[in-house]
């Protein structure tokens, strides 16, 4: 597929499908044919808009304890940057 600019990702199964749902039970991105398929029938099938906002959270409330857990973490990613960039 040709870039177009946008965040989009294609199924697996049939790369001419652009994921569109989440299956909560298998953790996995899919087409809407494949979000029918018998393999995921039963299984919590959602809007990937829904999936990434609730992942979004989540990440947001374990980020303030995460920062205060490690509090010199930043240092250190602008350190190694630097000695990166000096590296080559």
């Amino acid at each position: 597929m040709a870039d177009t600019g946008k965040d989009e990702q294609w199924c697996a199964n049939h790369p001419d499908k652009e994921v569109t749902v989440h299956d909560e039970n298998c953790e996995q991105l899919l087409c809407d044919k494949c979000g029918r398929s018998e393999e995921h029938s039963g299984h919590r099938i959602e809007p990937i808009s829904r999936a990434a906002r609730i992942s979004r959270q989540k990440i947001l409330l374990v980020l303030p304890e995460l920062e205060r857990s490690f509090p010199g973490i930043n240092t250190c990613i602008d350190n190694t940057e630097v000695v990166s960039g000096r590296l080559g």
